[in-house]
């Protein structure tokens, strides 16, 4: 793989020292697991950081309950040790976006985990952070945690007048904050946003279920 991809996924602490935190070919890939306890994983702000979480105990599935709660658009990838499919199924139904089984080949682990970051980590010289799926840089400076409830309610019913009652501004001025997103992101506008965001759940799931 290019050497000038980078990408840094959020991981749990107890994968430190298990086969998939310890595999070198991870940082050969550019991709660098940041370690952190799971009080620090339910912290993070909803900025499109992926997470590296266990999934093989009830309190590991509880942690993804709740990571999932807080940040309905984060990617959560559950590691699993599976032969029967039992794992993986609860990791799914817990809110896990995709699942790493270890009794997979490495390089399909390491496979797995590309494709659900959207398989292709940013080009660029190295940060000290990129975060996968994430938009263009803006030029004024953006609330992640705003912006990942912004795209929440877009992702939902709520109109635009509402958005911008619960935003306490104008809808003029939440028009014109919608589309400085969606340039960032792509998209002509919010039915295409939503379809993106559908499509990528679903790719998500094909790739923990396969």
């Amino acid at each position: 793989m290019d050497a000038s991809y980078y990408l840094v996924i959020k991981a749990h602490a107890g994968l430190r020292f298990s086969p998939v935190g310890s595999r070198e070919d991870w940082a050969l890939a550019g991709v660098t697991l940041d370690f952190l306890e799971p009080p620090s994983l339910v912290v993070l702000p909803p900025d499109g950081t992926p997470v590296l979480v266990p999934a093989a105990s009830e309190p590991d599935v509880a942690l993804i309950r709740s990571l999932r709660l807080k940040d309905c658009l984060r990617q959560i990838i559950a590691v699993v040790d599976d032969l029967d499919g039992h794992q993986t199924f609860r990791a799914i139904d817990s809110g896990a976006s995709a699942v790493l089984n270890v009794r997979l080949p490495h390089e399909k682990q390491l496979g797995a985990v590309l494709a659900a970051c959207s398989g292709r980590p940013r080009r660029g010289p190295r940060l000290t952070e990129v975060r996968a799926l994430e938009p263009a840089a803006d030029t004024e400076a953006v609330d992640p945690e705003e912006t990942g409830r912004l795209m929440r309610m877009l992702c939902g019913s709520s109109s635009i007048s509402a958005i911008a009652r619960e935003f306490y501004c104008s809808e003029r001025s939440m028009y014109r904050r919608l589309r400085r997103l969606y340039e960032q992101w792509g998209v002509s506008g919010r039915s295409e946003l939503k379809s993106r965001m559908a499509d990528r759940s679903a790719m998500l799931v094909a790739v923990a279920r396969h």
